[in-house]
């Protein structure tokens, strides 16, 4: 475990944490490589070295596994800064090994020392501000004379994530049918016991031959004893053990803690103790005593102990894991030995007064981190940890070594005791002076499978044909399927299987896609396994398909046998239709290259199926919206491929005329241009174009054209009243450009001339025409969208011409006006002889003679007639009565 595989070289890791890294207290060694991505702390307070503080890289004793040239002789690999509180630092125990660190360093946080003996401490800046501290570059032994770079940035997702990591692996291995050369228990009441006696632990260089050294002591316990029984046969032991086993142990149930007892183990045989809780968080006090088929190997790493407990200690070291796979954060407490009698061969002082050497004393330990955890430990969770560990340690979250300066070893009568080491003493809080250290012994198992086979088509949903290109995840819930993650970190999907991609590997995965078929859309996947459930769901559908996001359950059989996936019909067949696609078009003003029109409505039909099934349009009418945030252009979406649609205006903007209709068909991944009724492209021209770069349609509304209409009566000579039923005939009208024009009467543009009977036709190019074939009734139509100035230019007969010129605008709100619409003030209307309802006045002609004289006051007014008269006709009087000023 830790990059060990096969027969490989291990560049195994010995401590990791995804967070970080405190050492705290007494805690005082760690053996191999220490990693973390984030920061170290460092506040060490025993007086271990004369002070120099927490060792790296080697330890007193241990599996001596420590750094390599493998890893560059790497001792310390830190993500980020190390730093270092009020009381000791660290040191890399000799001079060979290094340290890499992402950030700077507080000076003394870390230093570097020749030997364990040296007289000073030096800093190595040449450790700091590393660039890719945990990318270690070192001797490649599989290749000898080569380098080799190993790159831990990726070793917690390796560990904890990834659907084929360590905290995976092992978690399978409790449910995990297909493998095979296991046995599996889980722990339960009929497991647990209690275990009342005495126990003697010595230091691990007690009467170390040739010298005096060292401590022993006999100490009374009450513990909780977990028994797990194997079946002395199978190479991998897997066991369940619920964390309320565990809970409180030796901090609220009267014990002192708890030990372990592995019986029926067989040589060599690898263990796995899955420890499953709610993830609330777990803690526990260790015990003293651990039990190997039926020998208590405790004590196994003392120079005292037979070589048949030295064995079956590093024999369990190397080949149990304590999982913690869901209990959330761990922390275990160190051991207690309450009135000890302590045998110590070093002299120890209390108080400064010097005695008990060779002599037996009673003292107390309260978290002693002698009563050692043996095995590797995975916690998914941050990990606090009180006793001495031995095999490879791995924490999701921080890791923390401490042992507080509270729980040092005292006497009967509450002194602290001193313990000697070489020419000083120190305070433990281990009642044989071992205090808390990390021992790096590896773990590995070996395991295997008997797989089964599934497999299944890929179709189109109309024609039935296989189709490639198809991608699809295999999960182990259903959940995650719904979900459809196709991260390969996520631990639920078991396989990403892609259409014509083979893909396996030398760790038993699953392998696929196998499939030796010559035909696209036929996949096979194997290494399955046996008598499981499965959950398929396709990720990515072939090339113009939609997605099938249909979860297919599926129980394949058992191990050597190939089961078809039932599909959509029974048959094995998963079904994709075609993928729906869009349609775009947009208004333009008069021409396709005006400007953007908005205020259209239009109506969609849908006149055949995706088969080609003829419809009335009519009645395949689909409600649709329009998804294009562009103005004036619209965007429909599933659009059913090769089915035939009808698009008609039914509203165009005010002043416009509607257009269509225009017919398409639905296409894939493939432009969407407009058709006549019979299927073919439509040219291009002023009033539509396609563009086959944007796959819009571009149509282009006409303008309405305008029309003015005006009537022709006759007003009164003296009051200037309309006679609005008096319409005259005869009079023609002349159009401008401008005010100036139509005032100097130059540069018309055309000139209207009264019509009765057949009127002349109107066109946009020759508007200046009657329409109304009524006399004195005007209507003038096809006008360009403009301003025009419009005046009387000549009365009919026996008429005055009226001078007032008319401004008349045609638009798109105003393409039907009467010539009178641009004057609305009454006072106005009466000087013009106009009225709103497109009246216009001309006076009858008069004749006006000198005043001379009155007659009784009255004017005199001779007019053409009575002058015609004069030679012999007769006389003709008008009187009026004349204005009084």
């Amino acid at each position: 475990m830790g990059g060990a595989s096969g027969n490989t070289t291990d560049y195994g890791i010995a401590t990791f944490a995804t967070s970080g890294i405190n050492i705290q207290g007494y805690a005082v060694e760690a053996e191999g490589l220490t990693a973390t991505p984030g920061d170290m702390s460092i506040d060490q307070v025993k007086n271990s070295w004369n002070g120099r503080g927490f060792r790296f890289g080697t330890v007193g004793f241990g599996s001596q596994y420590r750094p390599t040239a493998n890893v560059g002789n790497t001792a310390v690999a830190v993500g980020g800064v190390v730093s270092k509180g009020s009381n000791h630092g660290g040191w890399i125990a000799t001079g060979e090994y290094q340290a890499r660190i992402g950030g700077s360093t507080d000076k003394n946080a870390l230093v570097n020392n020749n030997t364990s003996g040296a007289s000073s401490a030096s800093q190595n800046s040449n450790w700091w501000n590393t660039a890719d501290p945990l990318n270690v570059q070192g001797d490649d032994h599989d290749n000898p004379g080569s380098q080799k770079s190993v790159d831990y940035s990726n070793f917690a997702a390796e560990t904890f994530t990834n659907k084929d990591s360590l905290l995976n692996t092992f978690n399978s291995f409790s449910t995990d049918t297909t493998l095979t050369g296991m046995y599996r228990h889980t722990v339960t009441d009929a497991d647990v016991s209690t275990y009342l006696g005495s126990v003697t632990r010595n230091r691990y260089d007690y009467q170390q031959s040739g010298q005096t050294t060292g401590y022993t002591a006999t100490f009374n316990v009450t513990e909780k004893v977990i028994t797990f029984t194997g079946d002395d046969s199978s190479s991998l032991q897997v066991f369940s053990l619920p964390a309320s086993y565990l809970s409180g142990v030796g901090v609220s149930d009267g014990n002192t803690g708890v030990s372990w007892d592995f019986e029926n183990i067989a040589d060599g045989a690898s263990v796995v103790v899955n420890i499953t809780g709610s993830g609330s968080g777990l803690t526990f006090r260790n015990g003293w005593r651990f039990v190997w088929n039926g020998t208590d190997i405790g004590n196994g790493y003392s120079n005292t102990a037979s070589d048949t407990v030295k064995k079956a200690y590093v024999s369990a070291a190397e080949h149990v894991m304590w999982n913690f796979a869901s209990t959330g954060n761990v922390t275990v407490l160190g051991g207690k030995a309450t009135n000890a009698t302590v045998k110590g061969d070093k002299t120890v002082s209390l108080n400064g007064a010097w005695g008990y050497g060779g002599a037996s004393f009673t003292a107390s330990s309260t978290d002693d981190p002698a009563a050692a955890m043996i095995g590797s430990i995975l916690v998914n969770g941050d990990f606090a940890d009180h006793v001495t560990t031995n095999g490879r340690m791995y924490v999701n979250g921080t890791f923390t070594m401490v042992n507080s300066a509270d729980d040092v070893v005292k006497n009967g009568s509450g002194e602290v005791v001193k313990y000697s080491e070489g020419d000083h003493t120190t305070a433990s809080t281990s009642i044989i002076n071992m205090d808390q250290e990390r021992h790096n012994f590896p773990w590995a198992t070996t395991y295997s499978v008997t797989c089964a086979t599934l497999t299944w088509n890929k179709v189109d949903s109309v024609h039935g044909q296989t189709l490639h290109g198809s991608q699809w995840g295999i999960y182990s819930t259903d959940e995650a399927a719904q979900v459809g993650s196709d991260s390969t970190s996520d631990s639920t999907l078991i396989a990403k299987v892609t259409d014509g991609t083979f893909t396996s590997d030398a760790d038993n995965k699953v392998m696929a896609d196998t499939s030796d078929t010559a035909a696209d859309g036929v996949l096979k996947v194997e290494n399955l396994a046996p008598n499981a459930t499965y959950y398929i769901r396709e990720l990515t559908a072939p090339t113009g398909y939609s997605l099938n996001t249909t979860v297919y359950t599926v129980t394949v059989g058992a191990g050597g046998t190939t089961t078809t996936l039932a599909g959509d019909d029974g048959n094995g067949n998963i079904k994709d239709a075609l993928l729906p696609g869009t349609v775009s078009w947009s208004k333009k003003a008069g021409t396709v290259d005006g400007a953007d029109l908005t205020g259209s409505v239009w109506k969609l039909s849908k006149c055949a199926d995706d088969s080609g099934i003829a419809a009335d349009c009519k009645s395949w009418n689909d409600e649709r919206s329009d998804i294009s945030s562009t103005t004036a252009q619209f965007t429909i979406d599933d659009i059913k491929p090769n089915a035939l649609y009808k698009l008609v205006e039914t509203s165009a903007p005010a002043g416009y005329a509607t257009a269509g209709p225009f017919y398409f068909t639905g296409h894939t991944n493939a432009p969407t241009y407009f058709t006549d009724e019979e299927g073919n492209n439509l040219a291009a021209s002023d009033s539509y174009k396609y563009d086959s770069d944007s796959g819009v349609n571009y149509i282009a509304d006409a303008r309405i054209l305008g029309t003015v209409t005006w009537n022709k009566v006759e007003a009164d000579g003296v009051t200037g009243n309309l006679d609005t039923a008096t319409l005259l005939s005869g009079s023609s009208w002349a159009f401008y450009a401008s005010s100036d024009d139509a005032a100097n009467q130059t540069n018309a543009m055309g000139t209207v001339t009264d019509c009765t009977g057949t009127c002349p036709a109107s066109t946009a190019a020759a508007p200046y025409v009657d329409t109304n074939s009524i006399a004195g009734q005007f209507a003038v139509t096809n006008l360009a969208w403009g301003t025009y100035y419009v005046r009387e230019a000549a009365a009919p007969a026996g008429y005055n011409l009226n001078d007032t010129v008319f401004t008349v605008t045609i638009d798109a709100t105003h393409t039907s006006v009467k010539l009178t619409d641009g004057i609305t003030d009454d006072a106005a209307r009466a000087a013009a002889l106009v009225d709103a309802a497109g009246n216009i006045g001309d006076k009858e002609k008069t004749y006006h003679l000198p005043n001379t004289g009155r007659w009784g006051g009255v004017s005199v007014i001779m007019t053409a007639g009575f002058l015609a008269l004069l030679g012999g006709a007769a006389l003709v009087l008008r009187l009026t009565r004349k204005s009084q000023d």
